[in-house]
């Protein structure tokens, strides 16, 4: 985040928003809202139950405000889902290179095989 003085913190608090999409274009949903509480330096968004776990194609910051969503860098953790409950799933595997996007062999996931994190 950039500087904070409270001109700066009115601007991101109950403004700035973390949204999902799954179409990119359309259908953003809100998953947090930053409040009262931003500050320079790391801020943290932390779900505690999987269930709460957002599961989105596509992640950005919005903003009503210009420079609202003036953020440095942001980490995501966690862990990669499908959501399917069949007992195989092929997955498409695909690489950048330098801007370029390589389709290669699909993987092919079996549920016997597959470490189930539940």
């Amino acid at each position: 985040m950039p500087d904070m003085d409270q001109n700066n913190r009115m601007l991101f608090a109950d403004n700035t928003q973390f949204q999902g999409s799954n179409d990119q274009f359309v259908n953003w949903q809100t998953i947090f809202t930053m409040d009262q509480n931003v500050h320079a330096g790391w801020n943290y968004h932390e779900w505690t139950l999987p269930a709460d776990y957002p599961k989105y194609r596509f992640y950005r910051f919005y903003s009503p405000n210009s420079g609202g969503c003036s953020v440095n860098e942001v980490v995501l953790r966690g862990v990669e889902t499908i959501n399917n409950e069949d007992a195989t799933y092929s997955c498409d595997v695909n690489v950048n290179i330098e801007g370029t996007e390589t389709a290669l062999n699909s993987v092919e996931y079996t549920d016997t095989l597959t470490t189930n994190l539940v």
